[in-house]
């Protein structure tokens, strides 16, 4: 529901945070769970910045300590390219 109605409600006057769990970014969470994550960041940073150019944008990934060392990747502008 709300994805239909997010033009409304998205604007460059707001502050915007995408929570999400680093998990499902590593390299050892499914491919799925990895390209779901993707999909969803991906499709909220280009709505925010189409109804919300400009505005701030925070991205806080959970459960950072609960993987291995080596199981969470940083995430970057190239990560939500492809």
């Amino acid at each position: 529901m709300f994805q239909m109605v997010q033009n409304l409600l998205l604007t460059r006057f707001g502050a915007y945070t995408l929570v999400f769990d680093a998990r499902d970014l590593a390299p050892a969470a499914p491919e799925v769970k990895r390209t779901d994550a993707h999909f969803y960041l991906r499709f909220w940073l280009r709505a925010i910045g189409l109804y919300a150019r400009g505005a701030p944008v925070f991205l806080v990934g959970t459960h950072v300590g609960g993987s291995p060392a080596d199981g969470v990747a940083a995430l970057s502008a190239a990560d939500l390219a492809h």
